[in-house]
Parts: C-alpha cells; sequence; structure tokens
C-alpha cells in the first residue's frame, strides 16, 4: 500500500511539474508576441503551482506591468475610440467615438461632460488655453464648445453641402479653425469668432486626411493621403513637402519642423520654410497612423498599425524607445503637457496613457470594442 501511494505521488508530481512547465512555456510565447493579458494567465497558472525560479517572477513581472500601473476603465458609449488629447493645461483628456465627444478630469478619471453629437465624432482639439473645445465628425458640423461647462458656442458648416470632417486644428492665437473631410479632398478655415468661411484648400483625396497649424499660426500644413501641403495662412500661398502616402502631420511647438507618418511606415523631420528633410527616423514598417511632436520639442512619437508606439529624439533623430500600447491599431496619438506622457487612442475602443519615456501604460480608459 505504500509503495502504491509513492508511485501516485510521483506520477501526480511528474503531471504538476508538466503542467508547470507547459505554462511557462505558453506564457513566455504571449509575452514575446506582447500578449500581456494570455501572459498574465499563464504565468500566474505556473506561480500558483509552486513555480518559484528568477526567470518566471521576470516573466511575470514584465507581464503584470501594465495592470499594475492601471488605474481606470471608462467606457465609450459606442465603437471606436477615434481619438484622445490632454488640455493644455494637463486638467482634462477629450475621448471621441461613434456617438459623442466626452470629457474627463485628467486627475480623478471621473467623466465630467458627455457633447451629444448626430454621427460619428472623429476628432477633438483644445484651444491653447483649454477654455474651448472643438469637434469634427460625420454629421458636417465643427463645433466650438466651452471646455469647463460643456456648453455649446458655435457651429460651423461648409455652404449647401456638408462635408464629414474628420479632424480639426485651432490656430495658437485661437482666431482660426481648419478642418479637413473624410476624403482628404477639402480642408475649411473658418474665422473662430464669427464663423466666417476663409479658405477652401484643396488635397489629394486619398481617404488619409490629417491637418495641423503651426506653433507660430503662420503656416497650415495638411494632407489628403499623399503630399502634405504646407499654406501660408496670411496670402495661402502654398509649399509641397512630398509623400508619398502621409497620413499624419505634427508641427515642432518650439520651431518650424513639421514631423510627418506614411501609409508606407515612413516616419521623418522637415525644415518647413524649405521643405527640406532633415531626419529620416523609419523609412519602411507598419503603417504611421498618428504622429506627434512633444511640447519641449524634444520628441516625436509615431503610433503605428499594429500597436506599437516608437519614440525618437527630435533633435538627432536617434531612436529612444519602442512599447506596445494596445492590440489594435492606434489612430491617432498626442503628449501630455509635460512630455512624459502620452494618450493614444485605438480602433479597439481603449484610450491609453503611458510614459512617454518608459513606456509603461499608467491609465487605460477602455471603452466598447468596435
Amino acid at each position: 500500500a505504500g509503495y502504491s501511494m509513492l508511485q501516485a505521488r510521483m506520477a501526480h508530481q511528474a503531471l504538476e511539474i508538466s503542467f508547470i512547465q507547459s505554462e511557462v512555456e505558453q506564457g513566455r510565447a504571449a509575452l514575446l508576441h506582447d500578449d500581456t493579458t494570455e501572459a498574465q494567465l499563464h504565468l500566474a497558472e505556473a506561480y500558483w503551482h509552486g513555480e518559484r525560479s528568477p526567470s518566471l517572477a521576470f516573466m511575470l513581472s514584465r507581464a503584470l506591468q501594465p495592470r499594475l500601473a492601471e488605474q481606470a476603465h471608462f467606457a465609450a458609449v459606442a465603437g471606436h475610440m477615434w481619438s484622445a488629447a490632454f488640455s493644455p493645461d494637463g486638467q482634462q483628456i477629450v475621448t471621441t467615438d461613434d456617438a459623442c465627444a466626452r470629457i474627463w478630469d485628467a486627475r480623478t478619471n471621473a467623466l465630467l461632460f458627455t457633447l451629444p453629437h448626430s454621427d460619428t465624432v472623429y476628432h477633438a482639439v483644445y484651444s491653447a488655453d483649454s477654455a474651448r473645445l472643438v469637434t469634427a465628425g460625420g454629421d458636417g458640423v465643427v463645433r466650438i464648445w466651452n471646455a469647463a461647462s460643456g456648453a455649446l458656442l458655435r457651429e460651423l458648416r461648409h455652404g449647401s453641402q456638408p462635408l464629414r470632417y474628420y479632424t480639426a486644428a485651432i490656430s495658437p492665437d485661437g482666431k482660426r479653425i481648419a478642418a479637413i473631410d473624410v476624403a482628404g479632398a477639402m480642408a475649411d478655415v473658418w474665422d473662430a469668432a464669427s464663423g466666417a468661411l476663409l479658405a477652401e484648400l484643396r488635397n489629394d483625396a486619398l481617404g488619409f486626411p490629417s491637418l495641423a497649424f503651426s506653433s507660430t499660426g503662420s503656416w497650415l500644413a495638411t494632407s489628403g493621403g499623399n503630399d502634405a501641403r504646407v499654406f501660408d495662412t496670411s496670402t495661402w500661398s502654398q509649399l509641397t513637402v512630398a509623400g508619398p502616402h502621409v497620413r499624419t502631420l505634427s508641427f515642432d511647438p518650439t520651431g518650424p519642423r513639421l514631423a510627418t507618418g506614411s501609409a508606407d511606415g515612413d516616419a521623418s523631420i522637415w525644415e518647413v520654410s524649405s521643405g527640406t528633410r532633415i531626419w529620416h527616423l523609419r523609412e519602411v514598417g507598419d503603417p504611421v497612423n498618428g504622429i506627434a511632436f512633444s511640447p519641449d520639442g524634444q520628441f516625436v512619437a509615431a503610433g503605428t498599425g499594429r500597436g506599437a508606439v516608437q519614440l525618437w529624439r527630435a533633435t538627432t533623430g536617434a531612436f529612444q524607445n519602442q512599447f506596445t500600447a494596445m492590440r489594435g491599431k492606434i489612430l491617432t496619438l498626442e503628449f501630455d503637457p509635460t512630455s512624459a506622457l502620452i494618450v493614444a487612442a485605438g480602433d479597439t475602443g481603449e484610450v491609453v496613457v503611458a510614459n512617454a519615456t518608459l513606456g509603461v501604460p499608467e491609465t487605460v480608459l477602455g471603452g466598447a470594442r468596435g
């Protein structure tokens, strides 16, 4: 009887060792593929079954890092999280989804306001003083809101034929508002005070629209999906920055430089006045859907179609860091006012806030999956 019990115990131990080894291997494989959720499940199972090796402790720590730093989950009203941005004063975060825009308290993560729309809200942007918020969406209206109260201040339209506006920008002095349609065919510019249409700027119409004002408001850069066009806002004369397939733009807040990201995976920094490329950050790879200069002009971040964020030194073009922010496609990303955090929105319905230089997610604003 004693021998039989010993055999049974040894067989059980062998099965336990085999199970632990299997869980560790599955966890290691998931971690190598940046699937931290799957890695957590397998590595934690091995831990609770008695595995305490240093290698397991290291892998489990890596897998749990995003969850340990996580602060909150906030639900989108519907579908994709199309964009997210900090207010310049760092007090708020705005997110947009398939139904509305929402303003959150950046310190407590509490929902402050829901801004109603009748269609998808693709983008929202704050004025430099954080007092106003502009939203652009599929109902053909660009709206100006009071960021402190959530009150609607003004609606801007394109004549008698509405456009589905994909992204918007506010000049640094707050006097001009620009928006470009989802096809990338037309960018409109309005006087923010009167609502008068100031300019209609034609673009490539290849379905990847983007636009941005320079830090001085002297230039407005647009792209309809191929070349980038830089317009002098006093004369609306045009300078072309060669593409191809430019999807996203960002001006350096500290000087006359423009960052571009392309569908081919190219990321570059250009001198605005001459159109000369200063740094070629990357040439090929996953499509770059979002690109952003940090407010201090020291970094450029790019968000890719596979959920990765890459970071470079803007002054030297040197690669700094890469981390996976989410499983799905990153649609937009921005820095916070301190240049320390990055907020990225994706097609999984998530908004992730991460430490820019360390790549550690600090907050996940989760939502419905599109």
